[in-house]
């Protein structure tokens, strides 16, 4: 196992966190084209659901995906090496791509997004990477709760389910994944945890300017 393999184990332990099945409510994007109608809204709850207008930095996103990658964009570009020109010549194409699906697989967005991560993780390293992915889907999801109705409502539905991202092809960062020698779910679960946390403080969130 590489140096990088052994540090993001150890942030995984250190960090991850272990679900009862019987606790948890799980969304992933493949949920929104489901035929089920509870899938495909509980499937609103994932960054490739494009049903938002999110104001941010002079721009709307409509989906948590498009605005990721723009920060990410925006924070990290021109940090690992890559021009002023480059940068904003994405950026025009990333605001023109308003589909999630499509921002999350157009080559030309999502290459260059993975681009950037691995330049950065190279630059500063595993646990910072992680810091600012936290940061950055905290921020992304409470301006998604904030400026969207349905995201409100769907996790007053179910709230008192824990919110897990189902990351069945085996992401144990962004989401969760199912150990069938736990018989649980384990992962850092970020986006479910950032939920979790922006819904006990919902009435400070609304209340922002």
């Amino acid at each position: 196992m590489s140096k990088k393999s052994e540090e993001k184990q150890a942030l995984l332990k250190r960090y991850e966190r272990i679900y009862d099945k019987e606790d948890v409510l799980l969304f992933n994007s493949y949920m929104i084209k489901s035929p089920d109608e509870e899938e495909r809204e509980i499937g609103k709850l994932s960054n490739i659901w494009s049903g938002c207008q999110i104001p941010y930095d002079g721009k709307v996103f409509h989906s948590s995906e498009q605005l990721l990658f723009y920060i990410n964009y925006k924070q990290l570009g021109t940090k690992v090496g890559f021009s002023e020109e480059e940068v904003n010549e994405r950026i025009d194409f990333l605001m023109s791509t308003k589909n999630g699906f499509e921002v999350k697989n157009c080559p030309r967005t999502n290459y260059f997004f993975r681009n950037i991560n691995n330049k950065a993780e190279k630059l500063f390293g595993v646990e910072q990477r992680m810091n600012r992915h936290w940061k950055n889907t905290f921020f992304i999801a409470k301006m998604k709760y904030k400026y969207t109705s349905e995201i409100r409502d769907l996790l007053e539905k179910y709230k008192d389910k824990i919110w897990c991202e189902n990351s069945f092809w085996g992401d144990y960062f962004a989401g969760v994944v199912y150990d069938y020698e736990l018989k649980k779910y384990r992962g850092l679960n970020s986006l479910g945890r950032a939920y979790r946390v922006i819904y006990n403080n919902r009435d400070l969130i609304m209340g922002e300017s």
